[in-house]
């Protein structure tokens, strides 16, 4: 049979494929982003449904995201139940260490938080890495430098008024991982004055997850030049 005659044939396959909705595995991307987030400023946010469950006074772990260059970012990479977040893959030993540098903040169930991210976004990593070994992965690279460290020997640490000159946040980290981070902030009005707090700093791998690279993006939501580091 010609490729011509087989296109259609496989465009009715794959329709049928999503219309039955038959579990489907596949993940495709370029570069991994870690993402550490500032408790006070996430915990701060006005108009909070709930009140943070805790609230560490360092950076902890949002997410790690397998992210592309270009075009959608992949999301929740596979229906299989087989690839679904398995708690018995989580030893005690990596139990207790995401505990530490991966809470939730919302509430005392780490884990609920844990299935939201393995499901979203680890499990666009299984080409390469298990459940096991991407929670392992997430906390490997966090551990590997410490944000405040990094910060506070510039003399850039959490204050209830001091601005801090965002680039100074960002060549700080560069003067030390060599690579360019990206910086979120979140955005709050007061008296008719926009400013903008730290939220994230996220650092970007390559694809195994080993060696450091730019993020695509210096910062997003950061629009001012000073950003606050609440504390």
């Amino acid at each position: 049979m010609s490729q011509l005659r087989m296109y259609p044939l496989m465009i009715c396959v794959f329709s049928l494929v999503l219309v039955l909705n038959v579990p489907i595995s596949f993940a495709s991307y370029d570069f991994f982003m870690l993402s550490e987030t500032w408790p006070a400023t996430y915990c701060g946010i006005k108009n909070r449904l709930l009140p943070c469950a805790k609230q560490p006074n360092t950076f902890t772990i949002h997410g790690l995201w397998p992210q592309n260059h270009i075009g959608p970012q992949p999301a929740s990479c596979s229906n299989l139940q087989k690839d679904k977040f398995d708690k018995r893959i989580i030893t005690s030993s990596l139990k207790s260490a995401l505990e530490t540098g991966w809470p939730n903040l919302n509430t005392q169930n780490d884990m609920r938080f844990w299935v939201t991210e393995w499901d979203k976004h680890g499990t666009c990593s299984l080409n390469k890495f298990s459940q096991f070994n991407y929670f392992r992965l997430a906390l490997k690279i966090k551990g590997e430098y410490n944000l405040m460290t990094i910060l506070s020997g510039e003399q850039i640490v959490p204050h209830h008024s001091t601005a801090y000159d965002k680039n100074s946040i960002i060549q700080a980290i560069h003067g030390v991982i060599d690579t360019y981070p990206q910086l979120t902030c979140y955005k709050y009005n007061l008296n008719k004055q926009s400013y903008y707090n730290l939220s994230e700093i996220r650092l970007c791998l390559d694809d195994n997850g080993k060696n450091y690279i730019n993020c695509p993006t210096p910062t997003t939501n950061c629009n001012g030049n000073m950003l606050y580091w609440p504390i």
